[in-house]
């Protein structure tokens, strides 16, 4: 799909669903269950990161492990701050409380929660997330820090947030202007959540995940997206519009391909990947 284009067949009067039908030829929209708990990779081969809510009444949990059985490290408040770094093969952690820097005992596994989540009752919270001079916010799910080995940079963190398919994920992908019209942004949110769907049947070594956050797979912004002034509820509203919507062939979900534009000219699915499939122009 032509992102670009899908936004010419909306204003042109198609619905999503016959802009689906145009961009992958043969398919068929279908109902499938979509509250999949997805592993979305937000900080990939990182030598730090830092962490910090600003929400007043917020609480954030440290713990070690997978949160199965919680082995807590530390409990944080609003103005709090946590820094991660690497210690050979663990995950190093540095807190600041109210002026009080303290350094943790490094962990395999470092898993954080925050308030107003389903891992974590209390008040609705936003977590900052900032690595590479960049800072995402994050309103759902929980995030877990592990050293993953590459075999040319070395020892690196790898930070990965687990949220829910069709809310949590889908609220928070950023491919196109919430502003576009209402038939193009539903198209996109059906192709999103299909090519999740693709994606979710195994977990990545080179990055703990299912999904990139990123190009590498589709673009995840967090809360980032949500929260826009005023056009953040409409993207939602086409989330939402969409529910359990997903692309399929012979049954079967796609793998939804889609980018910006293509000048009007593609290459075949079998020169490109190998593989002719007939719902790739």
């Amino acid at each position: 799909m032509s992102q670009i284009g899908a936004r010419g067949l909306a204003l042109a009067g198609d619905t999503a669903t016959a802009i689906i039908n145009y961009y992958y030829p043969g398919s068929e929209v279908m109902p499938l269950t979509d509250d999949q708990i997805l592993r979305v990779n937000i900080g990939h081969q990182l030598t730090s990161a830092s962490l910090k809510s600003d929400t007043a009444g917020m609480s954030l949990q440290l713990l070690s492990g997978d949160g199965t059985e919680p082995q807590f490290l530390s409990v944080l408040a609003a103005k709090d701050s946590v820094k991660l770094s690497i210690s050979e093969k663990q995950v190093a952690i540095t807190t600041t409380q109210v002026g009080i820097t303290t350094i943790l005992t490094p962990v395999d596994l470092l898993t954080i929660r925050w308030s107003g989540t389903r891992y974590l009752a209390g008040a609705d919270s936003i977590l900052s997330l900032t690595h590479t001079k960049k800072t995402t916010r994050y309103r759902y799910g929980q995030i877990q820090v592990k050293i993953i080995k590459d075999a040319k940079l070395g020892n690196r963190l790898a930070i990965v947030n687990q949220v829910r398919l069709h809310d949590e994920y889908l609220w928070g992908i950023s491919e196109v202007p919430s502003s576009w019209p209402q038939a193009a942004l539903q198209a996109q949110a059906i192709a999103s959540r299909t090519y999740a769907i693709a994606k979710a049947v195994r977990i990545r070594t080179a990055c703990d995940c299912h999904l990139y956050g990123s190009i590498s797979d589709q673009t995840f912004a967090g809360y980032s997206k949500e929260g826009e002034p005023k056009f953040g509820e409409i993207w939602k509203g086409a989330v939402n519009a969409t529910a359990g919507q997903i692309i399929t062939f012979a049954g079967l979900p796609i793998t939804a391909y889609f980018s910006s534009s293509s000048g009007g000219i593609t290459e075949t699915s079998e020169h490109a990947w190998g593989t002719a499939t007939p719902y790739t122009q």
